[in-house]
């Protein structure tokens, strides 16, 4: 368990040391007490901490305050502040900053911890969990859900992760100073950081328009929020570009038509209820030999029959962004 691993190795670096000092430090066990504490909190994803071992510097202070706590329900106190705490977890190399570089534009750049178990080199958080951990009630989605979902073979060129947000809140205003150039906009979203030369990105996006959403275990001390297989699949019919382009696209929809749940693609098209989304699904269906079944079809059908109603307004490309080559007129799509 963490707990024990974490008390562990707090116990044993302060034993290497222990014949330098004559006398117990004032504190020290209070401090032991809290790091066992702190394992138990940080021992498995929960709610409020859904990736325990890689923590931003708010959810790291967030989880000494619950230990803190939890000691003084037993009436164990200190005036040791929380910040003096990590402090102390950095210093006895329980947890350690992530190698952070600042993303374009002059953001902010936010500080993420690893939680050290013991290991004699703790590894990298994976990409999806460091995405997570960076936005809890994010969805992971995109590029970062093509390659978790096994949808690609390409190499995931930045990571992406959704903020639910309503298309009625209003966007936060941001001052600038007066002569001071505003940061050009970046269609992929705002970036959070980089690492190891990828950017990760968060962005918002409609509720109505991303119902596919699952929690998955990534590891014993991770759980994450992802696009589904078959609302990942819509997701590179919305943003292609996103999702790493045209090839990476056909890729996916090449590898995933023979592997989707139908059932549940057509209740993702019935939830998000666009009629030109289910045209290029069912393009895309059509295109890799995918065979829909009665209730799927006739949706299809009716996309299609509102088309030809609506005539040339209707027309428009296969993958918003990308210019077509050929006009399909059975589903009024340029194809590139």
């Amino acid at each position: 368990m963490i707990s024990h691993m974490l008390a562990s190795k707090h116990m044993t670096d302060h034993q290497k040391s222990g014949s330098q000092r004559a006398r117990t430090l004032p504190g020290e066990a209070w401090i032991e007490d809290l790091v066992r504490t702190l394992g138990e909190i940080l021992d498995s994803p929960s709610d409020r901490f859904p990736t325990p071992h890689c923590l931003t510097r708010s959810a790291l202070i967030a989880a000494i305050q619950e230990a803190r706590q939890n000691l003084a329900r037993q009436r164990r106190t200190s005036s040791t502040t929380a910040r003096e705490v990590r402090r102390h977890l950095e210093n006895e190399g329980l947890v350690h900053g992530l190698p952070l570089a600042a993303a374009p534009g002059g953001r902010r750049l936010p500080e993420i911890f690893a939680l050290d178990i013991g290991a004699s080199s703790a590894p990298s958080p994976d990409p999806v969990e460091m995405l997570q951990a960076a936005v809890p009630s994010g969805v992971v989605c995109y590029f970062s859900a093509l390659v978790f979902h096994g949808l690609t073979t390409q190499p995931c060129p930045h990571h992406h992760i959704a903020r639910l947000v309503p298309p009625s809140t209003p966007r936060s205003s941001v001052a600038h100073a007066p002569g001071k150039e505003r940061t050009p906009h970046d269609p992929l979203g705002t970036p959070l950081f980089m690492h190891d030369g990828l950017l990760f990105y968060v962005t918002n996006r409609d509720p109505a328009l991303l119902p596919g959403i699952q929690t998955r275990l990534l590891h014993p001390h991770a759980r994450i929020r992802i696009a589904d297989y078959e609302q990942t699949l819509l997701d590179t019919l919305h943003k292609p570009a996103s999702c790493g382009g045209p090839a990476v696209v056909f890729e996916a929809w090449e590898t995933g038509a023979g592997r989707l749940d139908e059932a549940r693609l057509f209740e993702r098209l019935h939830r998000i209820s666009r009629p030109l989304l289910s045209r290029r699904t069912g393009w895309m269906l059509q295109r890799f030999g995918h065979l829909p079944g009665a209730a799927l079809e006739a949706w299809l059908r009716e996309a299609r029959q509102q088309a030809d109603r609506e005539g040339e307004t209707a027309r428009a490309p296969l993958l918003p962004g990308v210019p077509g080559r050929v006009f399909d007129s059975q589903w009024r799509l340029d194809v590139p």
